[in-house]
């Protein structure tokens, strides 16, 4: 059975070596019946420094025991340094890889029956087959707008006074975890929702902030005082009041209670008190 990789592998050999190497040793487990490769190498715009991520479809009675034959998989390619599994992302069915050479390759083992809610509309190139997955990819995204916004304004507000009151306390790397969060989490999800993309965090974000460029640029903090962090602050939650309330008018999303209460601290900033009971 040939085995077929995308042109992006041709002016890569270190990467290609790797993915070449594993699909051979895949083809010689009866459990497994097809690899893809996603991302960077299926969309044509890995570079040197891209990962390669697998897709190893496997009979649906085979995922663990094929996750636990990965380093097989992965020692096909060349010298590992270092082999996990990504627990700290919650997926067991993952196993992340690192070559001496900084290859990064991700094996990620799925049930062919899930192949397309799996894949959910994501380019994807089938590198062999010998079961139809080509005939289940890429699946269909669709993007539930309304229902993300609707998540994003019950917590914001919430979010943004965590934020404010680490650094009322002084504690401000926890108020730069809360910025990156927020921005991460919300702000360039809601650009993705904008301009009608699957959101993907900060991936490649330079590339489509547009006229938000200087905007969310404010929200990084120049200085770690309480001043300047709360400024960053503030400029993410006037960014989300920019990016939110016109999904939030469109899709009927009445504003949460939280936000008139919010505002009115975050107006007050380091001079905030509690109030007398």
């Amino acid at each position: 059975m040939d085995v077929a990789l995308p042109a992006p592998f041709e002016r890569l050999p270190r990467h290609r070596a790797k993915a070449e190497s594993a699909c051979r040793a895949a083809l010689a487990d009866p459990d497994v019946v097809a690899m893809v490769v996603t991302g960077s190498f299926a969309t044509g715009i890995a570079d040197e420094l891209s990962d390669v991520d697998l897709r190893v479809y496997v009979r649906p009675d085979a995922v663990e025991s094929v996750v636990a034959r990965v380093p097989d998989l992965a020692a096909a390619g060349g010298s590992v340094v270092a082999l996990f599994v990504a627990e700290h992302l919650a997926i067991p069915t993952l196993t992340i890889v690192l070559y001496d050479d900084l290859v990064h390759v991700d094996f990620d083992v799925v049930a062919a029956d899930r192949a397309a809610e799996h894949n959910d509309g994501l380019p994807a190139v089938v590198l062999w087959e010998r079961e139809p997955i080509s005939d289940a990819l890429p699946g269909t995204y669709a993007p539930e707008v309304a229902s993300g916004v609707r998540w994003m304004e019950a917590r914001i507000w919430t979010w943004s006074w965590y934020i404010q009151s680490k650094v009322l306390r002084g504690e401000l790397y926890e108020a730069l975890d809360g910025l990156q969060y927020v921005r991460d989490q919300v702000l360039f999800r809601l650009l993705a929702f904008h301009g009608e993309r699957r959101p993907a965090g900060g991936r490649r974000a330079e590339a489509v902030v547009g006229d938000h460029r200087d905007a969310f640029a404010r929200t990084i903090p120049r200085s770690l005082d309480p001043a300047t962090v709360l400024a960053a602050l503030r400029e993410e939650i006037d960014l989300y009041r920019v990016l939110a309330d016109p999904l939030l008018e469109r899709h009927g999303i009445e504003t949460a209670e939280a936000r008139t209460v919010v505002l009115r601290a975050l107006d007050l900033g380091l001079d905030w008190t509690p109030r007398s009971a």
